[in-house]
């Protein structure tokens, strides 16, 4: 089951012997700091699955989890 969920993930697009598969494997992208995750997503633009990926991980950075947004608008 492993093997399945890490094939549908979108890191498992980047090859295995590359750079950003080492980077990906070496740093805990959730604590990445936005500058880290911008330039990541730029060095990714040839796995666009990494980019959306990456995205969205900068997007919950800069705006914050939704269940936080959904607690402050009430």
């Amino acid at each position: 089951m492993a093997a399945r969920i890490r094939t549908a993930h979108p890191l498992a697009s980047v090859p295995i012997d590359s750079d950003l598969a080492v980077i990906f494997e070496t740093e805990d992208l959730l604590l990445a700091t936005v500058t880290r995750l911008q330039d990541l997503a730029e060095c990714s633009k040839d796995f666009p699955l990494v980019v959306a990926y990456l995205t969205g991980l900068l997007e919950q950075r800069l705006f914050g989890k939704a269940s936080d947004c959904i607690r402050h608008r009430g």
